[in-house]
């Protein structure tokens, strides 16, 4: 496809793939001071040293012993020396929140743990290093305070080796007290008030966190920083955020491996805002919360990751040009992708994805999407942005509910395409199918709510509204045994503009059910073409206020009860294998054109 060959260049040459070196060169200090007062210490001499080691600045690594101070004073040091690595050997050092400045380079030799304190009072607060609680503009993690490591305004710094980082999390939760976000009228769900027990289990959170201030905040964080690189280690029990970059250029995260409780709430893997040139690749992330959470961002890569999550693996709000490709997702909700007034959000690729994902109790955003696209409901306002141009390829799919694209009428999707897609629609463990089944969530987005966010609703392998130039290519469907009563047809599309299927295949979710393979209401523009009604199928289109001509050609109806049904409709037929005789074919919904005549040479 010639327009992504295009994408890529551009790409490539706006240096998503370009990556500077890290650098130890001369340069002025900066950051932010550390909350704590450095009590004197005598220094070592370091002159000509590139490899330091942070025992010699009084560090002791015992497991006991808050060593925060120590690693502050090896930190300025190292960077008012211009730069060095500093070598944190094995042991077990206890730490609030630590600055990182220019030029260092954290090297965590094998066996060595930073481990987070368990006294909030060793973390500083936010604003203290220019946050606030603004989503997403100033704002970092849930709460008022810092996490562990923290750099602002510098540059040419990295964490690195095969040591762990861990914020013990899991000290800081009450694990039988369920976190409820609300926000949505359970009387509109399927299950009616009962929904609100499923929200309730604890078995796979969210839960709560303790009284008062609760937990630490971002375990680690890159404010307004330049080439930033955070390779091997592992970072492990968040009890928010885990590495958070805001406001950066340049960043490398890779062979990353985070593993978080899959029921704490905020513990995001990666979260990425408002910065230019990110690669993440050869990373594995286990979190209950975003596993990848990028906004407003450009230029971003993620690629050759093995995501779990209870919400999304990947989530994308307002993101520009980005490329997501061999990602191995087993999740709640696969790709998210949200929008609110003003977001804009255009030209991505995903591409070689396998994606399983599960219906989950607790109030986890999301019920089993593979792929989310949804715009927040209600008053959009005077810019209301858009998401635009979006690239699907190559996607094998497990999943327990189906891909959901859900416009809005001031805010249409615009541009989705989606080629080689195998969608193998699975059956949920009966007693969560009864307790959350059946419902569409739109839940996503930080605005306020307006209108229907979660409500009953039958579930299609796709369901799309309030779309323009929606493309499917070789897309093909397929439905486990014993499927709930709430999955119906293949496709539904509503509100739509310019729908084109080419080498669909697939028929409705009950073998001889009554509901039609393929749901078209309220649009506009219909083009079917070298389609398959598989063995089963019921009719193969269901009409309902279709307008202009559409489309219908060289498809296989053979094992379709009919081809069209519902409302009258004009299609131009050409080439169609029809059900045999004795179904009901519906040609008498069909606009039949004049045969073609012969043509013939133009008289010059």
């Amino acid at each position: 496809m010639p327009h992504l060959k295009k994408f890529i260049s551009r790409a490539l040459l706006a240096g998503v793939l370009i990556y500077p070196g890290l650098a130890l060169g001369q340069a002025a200090e900066a950051g932010t001071a550390a909350s704590q007062t450095l009590q004197p210490v005598s220094t070592p001499t370091l002159s000509g040293a590139r490899n330091w080691n942070v025992l010699a600045f009084g560090a002791v690594g015992d497991g006991q012993t808050l060593d925060t101070q120590a690693m502050d004073r090896a930190i300025r040091a190292c960077s008012r020396a211009g730069g060095c690595v500093l070598k944190i050997p094995a042991g077990r050092y206890v730490i609030g929140t630590v600055t990182v400045l220019s030029h260092v380079t954290l090297d965590l030799e094998p066996g060595a743990v930073l481990e987070g304190s368990l006294n909030l009072n060793d973390y500083g607060g936010i604003a203290a290093y220019g946050f606030n609680r603004d989503y997403p503009v100033d704002s970092t993690g849930e709460g008022f305070r810092m996490g562990m490591l923290v750099a602002r305004n510098a540059r040419d710094i990295a964490i690195m080796g095969e040591g762990t980082i861990d914020g013990r999390g899991r000290q800081f939760f009450n694990f039988q007290k369920p976190h409820m976000t609300g926000g949505f009228d359970t009387r509109e769900t399927r299950q009616g008030l009962a929904y609100m027990n499923a929200m309730r289990n604890t078995q796979y959170g969210p839960v709560q966190p303790h009284g008062g201030d609760g937990r630490p905040g971002t375990m680690i964080v890159f404010s307004h920083c330049r080439n930033v690189r955070v390779s091997g280690v592992t970072l492990r029990d968040a009890p928010n955020w885990t590495l958070h970059f805001a406001y950066c250029r340049g960043a490398r995260i890779t062979g990353v491996t985070i593993r978080n409780s899959l029921r704490i709430p905020n513990d995001d893997g990666i979260d990425c805002m408002h910065s230019r040139g990110v690669e993440i690749a050869g990373c594995a992330i286990r979190a209950g919360d975003d596993d990848v959470a990028l906004v407003a961002s450009r230029n971003v890569i993620v690629h050759d990751c093995n995501l779990v999550s209870r919400s999304a693996a990947v989530r994308i709000d307002a993101v520009r040009q980005g490329i997501f490709s061999h990602l191995l997702i087993r999740s709640n909700r696969g790709i998210g992708i949200f929008h609110v007034p003003g977001d804009k959000t255009r030209d991505l690729m995903f591409s070689h994805l396998i994606v399983r994902t599960r219906l989950t109790p607790g109030d986890w955003w999301g019920k089993a999407e593979p792929v989310f696209i949804g715009v927040t409901p209600g008053q959009q306002g005077p810019d209301p942005g858009y998401i635009r141009n979006l690239w699907f390829d190559h996607l094998q799919i497990r999943a327990q509910a189906g891909i959901v694209i859900a416009g809005a009428a001031d805010c249409p999707i615009t541009g989705i395409e989606m080629r080689d897609v195998r969608l193998h629609m699975t059956t949920p463990p009966a007693v969560i199918a009864a307790a959350v089944g059946g419902n569409l969530d739109l839940r996503g987005a930080v605005a306020p709510y307006s209108g229907r966010i979660l409500f009953r609703h039958d579930i299609p392998a796709l369901y799309a509204r309030y779309v323009r130039h929606l493309r499917l290519e070789n897309f093909h469907v397929l439905w486990s045994h014993n499927m709930p009563g709430y999955n119906r047809a293949a496709i539904e599309c509503r509100h739509f503009t310019d729908l084109r299927l080419a080498g669909f295949r697939g028929r409705q979710a009950h073998r001889q059910g009554r509901s039609a393979v393929i749901q078209l209401r309220d649009g506009r523009g219909v083009t079917i073409r070298r389609s398959t009604a598989a063995p089963g199928a019921a009719a193969f289109v269901e009409l309902n206020d279709i307008r202009g001509e559409g489309l219908f050609v060289e498809n296989n109806m053979r094992h379709a009860t009919e081809v069209f049904t519902g409302a009258k409709a004009e299609f131009t037929m050409m080439a169609n294998q029809m059900p045999p005789a004795g179904t009901r074919t519906a040609e008498h919904r069909i606009h039949e054109p004049a045969k073609i005549p012969a043509l013939t040479p133009a008289h010059h």
